[in-house]
């Protein structure tokens, strides 16, 4: 075996899952360095305990589960102390994940909010125990337990933030030593392409119940924990002279994005963007443009070949209402002139509310689009639906595909747009017409339909 080629040695590791990799690395020293390429090509700093999750929908993969590499624990506080003891292993990492566990400010306020939402939940049938004397009295039950949650906590939550700000400060005390650390990791990663930056999730602290998804989705748009990782690793990034050619980023929010040197540099050669998003508001019609967004698209407009714009966040929840335009952040100066991506071929957009002639301006701006991915996407402009978006595109797209249901046609006109208030469309039933130019090529499970130009 040591006599064959390298390369028909690394062919042969890639196709090893990693428990198999691991037993490879224990032969010698030549299979170890075979075996360390695959299995370390992915890192994650993580949080929370590691668990291997997987996500709900096909779409929300964003690398190789076959290796999904080695995984750390760690506070953003700690971190230099985590970089450190992996530091051997950064020759071999294409994509770093980041979700380190972040103390934000403001979030014992947001977590006020969110037991005061709590009371007034209604009671779900699984909250009330199974075959209650009186039900009435059990739905009181679980309302007064509700009430009284703030003054039953009150002990548990002054605990909490007193750790909460001693934690803050060691985070602001190592903040620069994080990102020199980080810096060091990312010029020893000479084959890193990828960067996916995730907020935190955990549930519970010190006594307290809760998913800190709920209590984050009470936020008055005043931090993000992605945000400051965004800026972080850009500064790390610049500092070495480090660019990467794809970014995934959950939970942007845009108005909080600062358009600073770290955060263009990290943009600046991009060739695959996706951002996921629970908060789609900047995009309402009658939001005003994302000015810093804008600018940091532009540093990838030479470059970027895949964008990715997914709303709902890792549930892939639509919108409950409202008129969403692609142009509020992918424009020039102005919703009437689209941003030009001259070399983009391939657009995903699922989740979102769109308004067509927005989006139809964007993508018929676009010279060399070849590929176009929607899913769970609802057309709101009365009268140009789907068949006009497919009879609309560009020559230069040869193919495009839907995952899951689409919508148009709001009934009635309703305003403003709800997706339960439009019609669905289902190719299958609703055939585009012969001069439409598209023609279903394969229809697959999960409701993946795809066309291709005739």
């Amino acid at each position: 075996m040591n006599s064959l080629p390298p390369e028909v040695l690394q062919n042969f590791a890639e196709r090893l899952r990693p428990t198999d990799l691991r037993s490879l690395r224990l032969v010698d020293k030549t299979f170890a360095a075979v075996a360390a390429r695959p299995l370390f090509e992915v890192i994650h700093f993580n949080g929370v305990p590691q668990q291997d999750r997987f996500p709900y929908f096909p779409e929300a993969i964003t690398f190789d589960q076959k290796h999904i590499g080695p995984k750390r624990t760690v506070e953003y506080s700690q971190l230099h102390h985590a970089i450190s003891e992996v530091l051997p292993l950064a020759p071999y990492v294409k994509t770093f994940i980041f979700s380190p566990f972040y103390y934000r400010e403001g979030f014992w306020q947001d977590y006020g909010l969110y037991l005061a939402s709590q009371a007034e939940e209604p009671v779900d049938p699984e909250d009330i125990p199974d075959a209650p004397e009186d039900y009435e009295d059990a739905v009181e039950s679980v309302i007064q337990e509700r009430l009284s949650r703030p003054e039953r906590e009150a002990p548990l939550i002054e605990a909490g933030k007193r750790t909460w700000v001693e934690n803050i400060a060691k985070q602001n005390a190592n903040a620069q030593k994080v990102i020199d650390f980080l810096a060091r990791f990312f010029e020893a990663s000479k084959r890193l392409e990828k960067i996916e930056i995730n907020p935190c999730e955990f549930e519970g602290y010190q006594g307290l119940h809760f998913y800190s998804f709920a209590v984050d989705s009470m936020r008055n748009d005043s931090s993000s924990t992605t945000v400051d990782f965004l800026d972080m690793l850009g500064t790390a990034l610049q500092s070495v002279n480090r660019h990467i050619k794809s970014l995934c980023v959950t939970e942007p929010m845009p108005e909080l994005i600062n358009d600073t040197s770290a955060n263009r540099h990290i943009f600046t050669g991009l060739t695959h963007l996706r951002l996921d998003t629970t908060h789609v508001e900047f995009m309402l019609k009658d939001a005003p443009i994302s000015q810093n967004f804008v600018e940091l698209f532009k540093c990838a407009q030479p470059t970027l070949r895949s964008l990715e714009i997914i709303g709902g966040g890792k549930w892939l929840q639509l919108p409950s209402t409202g008129e969403h335009s692609l142009l509020k952040m992918l424009c020039d100066g102005t919703p009437e002139s689209p941003l030009v991506f001259p070399k983009l071929q391939r657009i995903y957009l699922c989740s979102l509310i769109l308004s067509t002639p927005p989006l139809m301006k964007f993508i018929t701006s676009q010279p060399n689009l070849t590929s176009i991915e929607v899913g769970f996407v609802f057309l709101s402009t009365p009268s140009f639906g789907w068949r006009y978006f497919a009879k609309s595109l560009p020559i230069s797209v040869k193919s495009w595909k839907i995952r899951g249901r689409l919508g148009h046609e709001p009934i009635a006109n309703r305003r403003p747009a709800d997706p339960n208030w439009m019609r669905e469309w289902i190719p299958s039933k609703d055939l585009l017409s012969d001069g439409a130019g598209w023609k279903i090529t394969a229809t697959r499970p999960f409701g993946v339909t795809a066309f291709r130009r005739v």
